[in-house]
């Protein structure tokens, strides 16, 4: 599982060294007077890769399925590691005006491809691969990785901060966490190497539903795909707005981010323990349970965490705790997978997590960053994940639980 996951980590890495420098970003790229309005381009910038992931979800998606995972594994670390080393060399818009942010733009598109291919062959393989009775916790390697790769990314971010200072970062040594993912990318690539496939990707797999019932498997794998599509976009959003979003705010608006932003490492930490734990809970009391508590707790106490974490470092920490538990459980690949057949597993895994992230997840910064600057309040950024996570609650109402059925 280490092996399948070390790329998701490197996937992460880059999302989070840009959420946490997006300032220096905002200011290298889209120079203002303004800081928020500098965040503001930057957020949309760092949006852009999500945008490009249903594209990768399709392409990358339908070759897991015909290929197998292993090989398009390779391919996706390969991309994405190559994209973000990239971003390091791209010139300022000081230096290349207008030419700079959209070098950046197509950067941050082949990122988006990679990992919106990644997240449904991923998914796949870890519940395929899985021993018995234990595909959640097999499946909690995703949501753990990706607080792992994100933590590295906040203590990156946080040391070379604290090491240089903002006159350091905007004189552009922002640059050099974009270059560490080059051998984080290596180990990732490597590692992969050394996967083997599932049985259930071999050719001569049992397809299901039989073909007689096709039509009605179409209408029913659609509404699965919505349903996944809910409860992914609501744990993405949690994530991006309490681990992406809030800490950016915060350096925004005076908050010192070596502290800030190695807290939040140290909240990641625990959350990818959670993750496990979580998993192991889902395998022995059903999936229902688990997204229930995660979706009751964004939808009941999103306004409060989002106030509770403005208040000060201590309550940036307790909120995050809370969302990083409740989106863990909501992330796992296990339920999604569980939902599809192996005809199509991955492109509709993908296609789920691609469409929920770059929708709602990956514009989350964005989204809130208008809404701050609009009402004045961060309430009603807690008030956009109550309601993404209430549409969760409702489409669990007719969610089945198949954590102890084997896989179709």
């Amino acid at each position: 599982m280490l092996a399948t996951c070390a790329g998701n980590a490197v996937e992460w890495y880059d999302f989070a060294i840009y959420g946490a420098l997006a300032g220096a970003l905002g200011q290298a790229f889209f120079p203002t007077d303004d800081a928020s309005t500098s965040l503001l381009a930057a957020f949309a910038l760092y949006s852009t890769a999500f945008f490009f992931r249903p594209a990768g979800a399709v392409l990358l998606g339908a070759l897991g399925d015909r290929w197998g995972s292993r090989r398009v594994l390779l391919i996706a670390v390969a991309v994405m590691t190559a994209a973000t080393v990239a971003v390091a060399a791209v010139p300022s818009y000081a230096a290349i005006g207008l030419v700079a942010p959209v070098l950046v733009v197509a950067l941050r598109g082949l990122q988006g491809v990679a990992s919106g291919g990644q997240i449904g062959v991923l998914g796949a393989y870890l519940v395929e691969a899985a021993p018995a009775g234990a595909r959640a916790r097999n499946g909690a390697g995703f949501p753990a990785t990706a607080a792992l790769g994100i933590a590295l990314g906040m203590v990156v971010a946080g040391g070379v901060s604290s090491a240089v200072g903002a006159a350091g970062l905007s004189a552009g040594w922002w640059r050099l966490p974009f270059v560490l993912a080059l051998p984080l990318g290596l180990v990732g690539f490597f590692m992969r190497r050394t996967l083997l496939e599932t049985e259930v990707m071999h050719p001569n797999r049992q397809r299901w539903p039989p073909t007689s019932g096709a039509a009605d498997a179409k209408g029913s794998e659609r509404a699965d795909l919505v349903r996944a599509f809910t409860l992914v976009a609501g744990g993405a959003l949690a994530f991006n707005v309490f681990f992406i979003f809030l800490p950016a705010y915060a350096v925004t608006h005076g908050a010192s981010p070596g502290p800030v932003l190695l807290l939040t490492a140290l909240v990641l930490l625990a959350a990818a323990v959670m993750a496990y734990l979580i998993g192991q809970w889902s395998d022995r009391r059903g999936r229902r349970p688990v997204m229930l508590l995660g979706s009751t707790v964004l939808a009941v106490g999103g306004p409060g965490l989002v106030l509770l974490a403005e208040s000060s470092l201590l309550g940036l920490v307790m909120a995050q705790a809370a969302a990083g538990a409740a989106a863990a459980g909501l992330l796992n690949p296990a339920a999604p997978v569980e939902l599809f057949t192996s005809a199509h597993r991955s492109r509709n895994m993908g296609l789920t997590a691609g469409l929920a992230t770059a929708l709602v997840g990956g514009t989350g910064p964005l989204v809130a960053t208008v809404l701050a600057r609009v009402t004045g309040s961060l309430v009603s950024v807690g008030g956009y994940v109550a309601l993404v996570s209430l549409l969760g609650l409702v489409a669990l109402r007719r969610w089945p639980e198949t954590a102890f059925d084997p896989l179709r």
